[in-house]
């Protein structure tokens, strides 16, 4: 977990790759004192995987600001009241579609194939996909009342 801090206006997409990218890595769990072959592999694929879900993770969370601003431009307001409920079902499918494409190219592939193991990850992009618009929502209700004010 993560705390992220807004000061001053919603954060970045690679903000939000990089906080989900590490969630999602934070799920592989190798020995950092282990000098074996084996156990150095893991680490090196751990690594190598960090860019891959990084890249997708950046297009997704902005393609959710990207939504999420047209929404809050067109509908003002009345998108703030918006539920969140839907995010996981509007913006990850496909981008759970592109991680499990990605895992499944690591030697963790069996781990990940596993439905409580994709359950956990599903659940920590469609919160940090909800949390991406609950923030952008909450701005542009900031930025609106301090410009009626």
């Amino acid at each position: 977990m993560q705390i992220m801090i807004t000061n001053g206006g919603p954060h970045p997409a690679d903000k939000w790759a990089e906080v989900t990218t590490e969630a999602i890595l934070d799920l592989i769990q190798v020995a950092s004192d282990s000098d074996t072959p084996e156990a150095a592999a893991a680490r090196k694929a751990k690594r190598d995987l960090r860019p891959v879900l990084f890249d997708i993770l950046n297009d997704a969370h902005a393609l959710v600001q990207g939504h999420e601003r047209g929404e809050l431009a067109s509908k003002g307001l009345a998108r703030c009241k918006a539920n969140l409920a839907d995010a996981d079902a509007v913006h990850s499918p496909g981008v759970m579609k592109k991680i499990k494409t990605a895992l499944a190219a690591t030697p963790f592939k069996d781990h990940f194939a596993k439905p409580e193991v994709i359950a956990v990850i599903r659940t920590i992009v469609g919160q940090h996909i909800a949390n991406n618009m609950h923030t952008e929502r909450c701005w542009h209700q900031d930025r609106t009342a301090k410009a009626g004010a």
